[in-house]
């Protein structure tokens, strides 16, 4: 979509905008924005020569570019992230550390003797038990917390071109 988006703006930019000197101001929310932070890369490097005054503006954009094309935009691109939003952070990348630190949890609970949940309602109450820290219920304390969480670090390359990665300069 951002491509056709392109071949659509590309006459109107190169007739009307750049002898004017006008702004380009691109935004858009969710798949809107990861749209909107793709466009704005395309036309910078379309129209890097003729001093295109470019900003985009995304609103909890999905992870939709490599980890040196988001750094290499943020003169440009402003993402902002609610901290609660999941979106942003849905990435394989993430998916991996997740795994990785539930694999890590799980055996950890195990070799301490802990039964663990077989199914989704059992797990679900396991998990409730835990955060209300009621009695029988394991926990694990900040630096299991933090080991499981470098083990599944360990397991994802930064630079590796099929993680996505949220464009620009990320405000949260």
């Amino acid at each position: 979509s951002s491509q056709r988006l392109i071949a659509d703006l590309e006459e109107i930019i190169q007739e009307w905008i750049i002898p004017t000197n006008y702004k380009v101001i691109l935004t858009g929310h969710s798949l809107g924005a990861g749209v909107a932070a793709l466009v704005g890369i395309l036309l910078n490097d379309r129209f890097a020569k003729n001093n295109l005054d470019l900003k985009v503006y995304a609103f909890a954009s999905p992870p939709v570019i490599d980890y040196d094309g988001a750094l290499a935009c943020q003169s440009y691109v402003t993402t902002v992230v609610n901290k609660f939003d999941i979106i942003p952070r849905a990435s394989l990348s993430n998916v991996v550390v997740l795994l990785e630190f539930l694999k890590y949890v799980g055996q950890t609970l195990e070799d301490s003797g802990q039964p663990l949940p077989k199914d989704f309602l059992n797990a679900t109450q396991y998990v409730y038990n835990i955060l209300a820290k009621k009695e029988n219920a394991a926990a694990l304390d900040a630096e299991e917390i933090v080991k499981g969480m470098e083990q599944g670090f360990e397991k994802v390359k930064l630079r590796d071109p099929d993680h996505l990665y949220v464009p620009g300069r990320v405000i949260h």
